[in-house]
Formats: C-alpha cells, structure tokens, sequence
C-alpha cells in the first residue's frame, strides 16, 4: 500500500461527516488548517481501506487529535500474573504543529487508552501509557505513517528490547521477558490491511 494515494481515496457518508465536523472546529493559522484537514482526511481514508482500523473521534480545536480502535494483538500483564493477548486496542493520537517543522520524540505522538497494562518494553507504565517509536520522528511525518508505526510497534513486528538504547525502552522488565520469550514475536505477522478475526482477551 502507498500512503501518497490515500487523497484519492472515497470516504463514508460517516467518516466525511466527522471530517466536516472537525474542519469546522479548527483554530490556528490558514497553513495549519489546512494541513490538518489534509492529515485528518488521509487517517479516514486509511480507515475507509483497513478492515481493522475505525476512527472514533477527530478533533482539530488546537492539535489534531484522533481516537482510533485498532483491532490487533497487544499483550498485557499485571503485577507477576499471566499474560493476556487482547485483540483490539483504543488508541490516542496527538499531531502538533510543531511536528512539521522540528523533530519530536517518539514518544509525542500515540498513547494506547485500552487496555490497560500493556505489557512492552517501548510502552510507558502508568494511566498515560505513551508509544516509544524512537528516539526521534522526522520533521513533517505524516499521522498515517505514525499509525501504521504504532500497529507495528505494539504487535512487535519492530521492537527493541536493548534497555541501554536510546531509541526507546520505557520497562527494562517487559524488555528481559521479552529478550526470553523471543518464540512468541511477533504477536502477529498480518499486514496492516489484512482482514481481522477474533476478539476478546484470551490467555497466551
């Protein structure tokens, strides 16, 4: 799939509505709206393509920010209990003006909102729960690209387990576990558009 023609995409009577609703909230200057509305559009477009991907809220008041159900594998654990894969995850996205003309963490981009104690290295502990997806994005990445970054990052379809590496290692317990486990990695092999099946939590 090729992020560039997802503007060509058709979006839903529903996500083109959301869009509408969103663009008529937005504040900041004219370059920023815009660039919001075309990043928003693109996030419904992919959305509109990936049978595992919805978009719940999109908000444009200041930052862009997006509430997205992703149905996918990420694995869980409490205290010293077992881990839990649940397969779908609520996700936060932030998109700051700023992004498009400095690098910012990776980690200000995407926070998982469910379930809770996921169980990464590159995940923060707490009720936050902040993504890791490097050390530091490009100037002017796209929010799409940073989606498809963070599917691939809590499935462990890319990971980082190396505690000492700069790139992003919030839980130096859930990266040894994970150093051990390496037989369970990835969580899933599935493209990004592959269709989903299944729900609920299950052990692993």
């Amino acid at each position: 799939m090729s992020l560039t023609n997802l503007a060509a995409e058709r979006l839903t009577e529903e996500y083109a509505a959301l869009l509408e609703r969103a663009v008529q909230g937005a504040a900041g200057g004219k370059v920023w709206q815009l660039r919001k509305r075309a990043e928003g559009r693109d996030l419904l477009a992919l959305a509109s393509l990936a049978p595992r991907m919805s978009v719940v809220d999109l908000d444009m008041v200041g930052d862009l920010r997006a509430v997205v159900a992703l149905k996918m594998p990420v694995p869980c654990r409490s205290g010293e209990g077992d881990l839990v894969i649940s397969h779908e995850a609520l996700l936060g996205f932030t998109y700051r003006e700023e992004s498009l003309v400095e690098a910012l963490p990776g980690s200000a981009f995407a926070q998982v909102l469910q379930p809770q104690s996921l169980f990464l290295p590159n995940v923060r502990p707490g009720p936050a729960q902040l993504v890791c997806l490097g050390s530091s994005m490009l100037p002017g990445i796209k929010l799409s690209e940073i989606v498809l970054m963070t599917f691939r990052a809590l499935c462990l379809q890319d990971h980082n387990f190396d505690h000492l590496n700069p790139a992003g290692v919030f839980r130096r317990d859930a990266a040894e576990w994970w150093q051990e486990n390496v037989d369970r990695i990835p969580l899933t092999d599935e493209p990004f558009l592959h269709g989903c099946e299944g729900g609920g939590d299950e052990d692993a």
